[in-house]
């Protein structure tokens, strides 16, 4: 019986995670995202101009990533959805090290959210910066 639950319960976990994606409000596609970036610790406040960019959005993968996310060194370690609401923590490893909290909440073709990053960088110290993003859904995917 012991071997039977161990067996299953990776299927019943990845099964409850597929339900819970299939819940949230949000029309899979092609979405533009904007960033308003604020630095903090900086001994001036920089004025940083949002920056936009485009992805491929589905129930699957409902976490915004500019490029610098998908170049393979930066990996999401947590997420939990609750409602239309996704939260992340993302780390990445370079020259410094880069912890993102996000969160996202979704209403169909549209999302509002944030991320608090924490850089840590040798020789420099710590710099934290806080991202307010939005999201709106343009079209299908291309395959």
């Amino acid at each position: 019986m012991k071997k039977y639950i161990l067996s299953v319960l990776p299927v019943l976990i990845a099964s409850s995670l597929t339900v819970a994606n299939a819940d949230v409000n949000m029309h899979e596609g092609l979405w533009k995202m904007t960033v308003q970036t604020e630095m903090s610790g900086m001994p001036m406040q920089m004025q940083i101009p949002a920056t936009s960019f485009t992805q491929c959005l589905t129930k699957k993968d409902l976490i915004p990533k500019d490029q610098e996310g998908k170049k393979g060194k930066c990996k999401i370690i947590k997420q939990d959805i609750s409602g239309d609401t996704v939260n992340w923590v993302m780390e990445c490893h370079e020259e410094a090290k880069m912890t993102a909290i996000g969160t996202a909440t979704y209403h169909g073709d549209s999302f509002e959210g944030s991320t608090d990053i924490t850089t840590v960088i040798p020789q420099m110290g710590t710099m934290k910066m806080k991202q307010k993003i939005t999201g709106k859904r343009i079209g299908e995917c291309k395959k």
